[in-house]
């Protein structure tokens, strides 16, 4: 898992030769906290076929503005650099895993 920034998010998300899970979040955000573990208990399993990307959504409002991310936390999966779904909202281990088995 790894923080990405605007100039490297070319080359993090829309150039990845494999699928991304882009971690949309805030400091301030009490469920952003709370996908922490999960999101590693993710990266740890999933870590030869996803890369996981956090984007801070107060420090790069474009990117966040850019993929209409109205609530925080809200995951991206991207597959060859197009979006293929929006996750918005803390869930559940097993219902991110689930989610996320149709794009590997």
């Amino acid at each position: 898992m790894r923080v990405t920034t605007i100039d490297h998010w070319e080359a993090d998300v829309l150039q990845a030769e494999r699928p991304v899970l882009v971690d949309f979040w805030a400091e301030w955000c009490g469920p952003c906290k709370m996908m922490e573990p999960i999101l590693a208990r993710i990266d740890e399993k999933y870590a030869e076929q996803l890369d996981i990307v956090k984007v801070d959504v107060e420090a790069y409002p474009d990117l966040a503005m850019r993929y209409d991310v109205l609530n925080l936390p809200t995951m991206a999966v991207f597959c060859d650099g197009e979006l293929q779904e929006m996750l918005p909202g803390y869930m559940p281990h097993a219902v991110l895993e689930a989610k996320l088995q149709a794009h590997l």
